[in-house]
């Protein structure tokens, strides 16, 4: 139906500069002199360029876009470089170039919609470099280049639209958190640190006598080649803080700061303790109880980078999570609505509610504010403890869990 309203639009434009062509030829007949055949001879050659672009065939331009950011992140600056080419070499005055995003992005890529007007004149190929600024979080996706191209007066216009998918990931902000060890509750009411030996199996640091239980993969089969002695490798010992993060998915003014905060904690403890967990209350999310690999860190960052608000979506965390929680260390909640329905649905999921440390992310507002600070209150009178957290404190959020 577009490509038919078109070519109904394209086809009246031509008629219409052929009507001014031909008024302007009856009327240097009819009225002669020089002033009128003047008229026409300058009239003749920008009637011709916009009859010759009616018939420029704009479907043979391609497009290239390179994505040169190769991660971009909540609030950065995403740079695009893109190539478009032509097989003939025709004169192009005024060429309007954008992008199209897909039906359905977020307004903010709508209102930055890159567009910019070029003379391409007779080049063949057209080289645009540009930024996006100020990135929201999420996947995004190019679906194509809308070019238009203009005659001098505006007499003729003709658009192509030209597919070339790309989408972007933009992941959510991180904060350096200093993230310190923290300490438990066995359910007798006696504190542990939260701390498990894991070997490193990557990296062998030396070599021991074979003893009863190691693994053969451990086995120094050269050693044995050599001596016929069984050796075994030796491993550095890693220790692990084993804890799991779960994400308040509701509808919340500070969902994005949530995120930020989510995400800090899981880089921070992936990359200090090496074993970590992730869920979220939204439905589709995708559980990662034990992230030990590169490819699970990806896998839960993704998530993250995609994840929005769920309404009302946190109450059945028993039914979909109690098995998780329950095998899991320590559960350390993010969210913005610390209230006593959502914080019993957590509770119900762990042995000993006192392990739980729940951050709730303070907005801005003064009414919200107060309110989330009372939940703050009924929560602590129910031995749940919840640390309130502005993002300017996120650096030191465990600082706070230490002290108590």
């Amino acid at each position: 139906m577009n490509n038919i309203r078109k070519l109904i639009v394209s086809s009246s434009r031509f008629v219409f500069v052929l009507l001014i062509l031909l008024l302007a030829f009856v009327y240097a007949m009819f009225q002669g002199g020089q002033v009128s055949w003047t008229i026409f001879y300058m009239v003749l050659p920008f009637a011709s360029y916009s009859l010759l672009l009616f018939f420029y065939p704009l479907q043979h331009i391609t497009a290239e876009r390179i994505v040169q950011t190769s991660n971009a992140y909540t609030g950065g600056k995403l740079s695009v470089r893109l190539l478009l080419k032509r097989p003939y070499r025709f004169p192009l005055l005024y060429t309007i170039v954008s992008e199209r995003w897909r039906d359905g992005q977020k307004t903010f890529l709508k209102e930055q919609r890159p567009t910019r007007v070029f003379i391409f004149g007779f080049r063949k190929v057209l080289d645009w470099r540009y930024e996006i600024e100020q990135l929201p979080r999420g996947e995004h996706t190019f679906e194509g280049v809308e070019v238009e191209v203009v005659d001098f007066f505006g007499w003729m216009r003709k658009s192509q639209f030209i597919p070339v998918k790309s989408t972007i990931l933009v992941y959510p902000k991180t904060t350096d958190i200093h993230l310190l060890p923290v300490n438990g509750h066995k359910d007798g009411g006696s504190a542990i640190a939260l701390f498990n030996r894991m070997k490193n199996t990557t990296i062998a640091t030396g070599l021991r006598d074979y003893q009863a239980g190691d693994r053969m993969t451990w086995v120094h089969w050269k050693s044995f080649a050599r001596t016929q002695k069984l050796m075994s490798k030796e491993f550095e010992d890693r220790r692990v803080q084993e804890m799991t993060l779960l994400l308040d998915s509701r509808p919340s003014d500070m969902f994005e700061a949530q995120v930020e905060l989510t995400a800090s904690i899981l880089k921070k403890g992936f990359q200090q303790f090496g074993n970590i967990g992730l869920l979220s209350t939204d439905r589709e999310g995708q559980p990662f109880p034990n992230i030990l690999t590169e490819e699970q860190y990806r896998q839960a960052f993704i998530h993250l980078a995609n994840v929005q608000p769920t309404e009302d979506a946190a109450f059945w965390l028993a039914k979909r999570y109690g098995n998780v929680f329950r095998q899991a260390g320590t559960p350390i909640i993010i969210t913005g609505s610390p209230d006593e329905r959502f914080l019993e649905s957590v509770a119900s999921c762990v042995h000993n509610p006192r392990a739980i440390i729940c951050f709730a992310v303070l907005p801005s507002d003064h009414a919200t504010r107060t309110r989330i600070l009372a939940d703050i209150r009924q929560a602590r009178k129910r031995g749940i403890v919840v640390h309130a957290m502005t993002q300017e404190r996120f650096g030191s959020a465990f600082e706070e869990v230490t002290r108590l």
